[in-house]
């Protein structure tokens, strides 16, 4: 399963997340290389691997259909679990605490390294947030999507939401946004209750989670450049 990272907005409308925090003009003109990280998942959320393998290879095409190089996960993955090995964690093994001061040392460690090994322009971090969503007429709608809950009460319902943070090579925010990724929770008419949806059945529909991607990079590689 996808683990969550130590690295690191909900609402029927993209709209609702950051996107360009600088103006895209800026964005393009200075961004040419792009490092991808490996997908992280909030604690409580369970992510197959498919999820990671497809939307990397879905967010690669489509970052270079837009004119960037991208640099694969496994190469900042590689000096990020070295930093973290070599640190012994950042995690007290006793209380579980991040010794933040040592975490922020490794996290300035790894951008310094990430910097000389590759020198990319911006590093896009992936994550999936559960988040919550209204349902209504038996659909939840939420980051450009809609799905069926199997019930026709409305009300709120936990939904996953593929979302991607982009950050300058000093940690600066330059982009956010999220796609819908699928319901996390549906009505079971022979329960009579509301169920969680198994995270496996992600597997089951590449077609949504490249769904999700496209959404999320749409600001990005739908511009005229």
């Amino acid at each position: 399963m996808v683990v969550a990272s130590q690295f690191g907005c909900a609402s029927s409308q993209p709209s609702a997340y950051d996107q360009f925090t600088v103006l895209p003009e800026t964005f393009f003109e200075t961004t040419r290389t792009i490092a991808l990280f490996a997908l992280s998942a909030e604690g409580d959320v369970d992510v197959p691997l498919c999820v990671d393998s497809i939307s990397e290879h879905a967010m690669s095409v489509r970052l270079a259909a837009a004119g960037l190089t991208v640099i694969p996960s496994f190469v900042q993955q590689e000096i990020w679990l070295r930093i973290t090995e070599d640190a012994g964690g950042f995690y007290d093994p006793i209380t579980g605490a991040l010794d933040e001061e040592r975490f922020e040392a490794g996290v300035e460690q790894f951008r310094a390294e990430l910097n000389a090994k590759a020198a990319p322009d911006a590093v896009l971090y992936p994550h999936v947030w559960r988040v919550e969503v209204p349902a209504s007429g038996g659909k939840a709608m939420w980051d450009g999507v809609s799905e069926s809950v199997s019930y026709r009460l409305g009300g709120i319902v936990s939904a996953l939401s593929y979302v991607i943070v982009i950050e300058d090579p000093k940690g600066i925010p330059l982009f956010v946004n999220g796609g819908g990724l699928g319901v996390a929770e549906r009505w079971d008419s022979a329960q009579l209750a509301i169920v969680d949806v198994p995270a496996d059945e992600l597997c089951d529909a590449p077609d949504r989670i490249v769904e999700a991607v496209e959404i999320a990079l749409a600001p990005l590689t739908e511009v005229e450049r």
